[in-house]
């Protein structure tokens, strides 16, 4: 399965998504921006949020 990421990064805010090969969404996230979103924190955040959802899936 292929999957592709985006970040849409606001003043404010930032979004989160990942959606498969058929543009079905497996995760999205909208948070409000804080000073520790850095680059790294935020793919560490995807990674571990879709993990998880992964472990729960069938």
């Amino acid at each position: 399965m292929k999957l592709y990421a985006g970040i849409d990064l606001h003043s404010n805010n930032n979004y989160l998504a990942i959606i498969d090969e058929h543009s079905q969404k497996v995760f999205a996230e909208k948070k409000k921006k804080e000073k520790k979103w850095g680059p790294v924190f935020i793919l560490d955040r995807i990674g571990r949020n879709f993990l998880s959802r992964m472990k729960t899936c069938p």
